[in-house]
């Protein structure tokens, strides 16, 4: 499979063995393209024994929201690197100091928002393994962006503001072992129509991927708004043994 096939709009299962998957990932790395491509330095939140006495809808928001500032996060990292982005993302700050970050917390540059990003993805992260571990509820209050709420809204502000007009290609590297809300989340991405401004890309052995249900608990087989690419025969291997 040529490296080209993947720059597409659609979201796509490639499936292959490791060796496979990691050669891969570099060329996607190396390959010069004029389109906006990132590779996720985290794909979600580390698995844990998730107790049924836990709220599952506070599961499934911290997986949510950690996921949305992890694409955000890596998106303004490879941004910071722009000739004069401070200037060209001046709209892009206000919006987010109006309504996205708390009052007391401003931005005025990219390091700034890169920072503030981190800070409330990591803050989201211990919140979340103090909830499991310790059953300590989570403070929305302590964090500076609690709720990204529309992704897509963002990102369309920052692809109008580098006067970018294509689609953000999200790479996910499957090789942490995350919680079944985060694979929900991801999932449920996959299976939406975020076509026109993000297009991921997960790239991972079929075994690996634990599961293939959306947040609402529906399987994304059925709705399969997705392709299905393969670097190898895992794919293949493991329909085989499956029936």
């Amino acid at each position: 499979m040529s490296i080209i096939d993947i720059f597409t709009n659609r979201h796509e299962f490639i499936y292959g063995e490791k060796d496979n998957i990691d050669s891969f990932t570099k060329k996607i790395k190396e390959y010069d393209s004029d389109l906006f491509v990132v590779v996720l330095d985290k794909i979600g939140l580390p698995e844990r024994r998730e107790s049924k006495d836990l709220d599952f809808i506070k599961l499934g928001i911290a997986s949510n929201e950690y996921f949305n500032l992890t694409i955000l996060y890596n998106v303004l990292v490879k941004l910071r690197n722009i000739s004069d982005i401070d200037i060209k993302l001046r709209d892009v700050f206000d919006n987010f100091n109006k309504y996205v970050i708390r009052d007391k917390e401003k931005v005025n540059s990219i390091e700034e928002l890169i920072n503030i990003v981190k800070r409330s993805r990591n803050i989201w992260e211990s919140s979340y393994l103090e909830y499991l571990d310790k059953h300590k509820d989570i403070n929305i209050e302590s964090i500076p962006i609690p709720f990204v709420n529309s992704i897509e809204f963002l990102l369309r502000n920052i692809r109008d503001a580098i006067n970018y007009n294509r689609y953000f290609i999200i790479v996910i590297k499957n090789e942490d072992n995350i919680s079944s809300y985060s694979y929900r989340v991801i999932n449920s991405f996959i299976s939406s129509k975020y076509n026109s401004i993000i297009s991921i890309k997960v790239l991972t052995s079929y075994e690996d991927w634990k599961n293939y249900i959306d947040i609402n608990g529906n399987f994304i087989q059925f709705i399969h708004d997705y392709d299905i690419l393969e670097l190898d025969n895992n794919y293949k291997k493991r329909l085989v043994k499956n029936y």
